[in-house]
């Protein structure tokens, strides 16, 4: 009878134990995330809405300025390092 007793005593401490560490550390962890998750979405979108000055933007009026080159006298024009192997093929320029 003292075994059995013992034996339940530590089946509800364990238990006791484990809901004690989810409503005190896991809960208001996933609050804490949620939270962050919101305000990253909200700074994106205020970004995006806003056209802030730290927002990534590109400048598109150089791309008609580029030159057209094709590309056989681009891969002859510089260095390059051949690979080849059975899932990968090409070159890398070593500049």
């Amino acid at each position: 009878m003292n075994d059995q007793r013992n034996l339940i005593l530590a089946v509800v401490a364990s238990i006791a134990i484990l809901v004690f560490f989810h409503f005190e550390y896991e809960v208001p962890r996933a609050e804490r995330m949620h939270q962050l998750e919101l305000a990253e979405h909200h700074d994106q979108a205020g970004a995006q809405i806003s056209g802030r000055e730290d927002a990534p933007s590109a400048d598109i009026s150089a791309v008609g300025s580029l030159p057209v080159v094709p590309r056989a006298d681009a891969l002859t024009g510089q260095t390059r390092v051949k690979i080849a192997n059975p899932r990968l093929y090409g070159s890398l320029p070593l500049k």
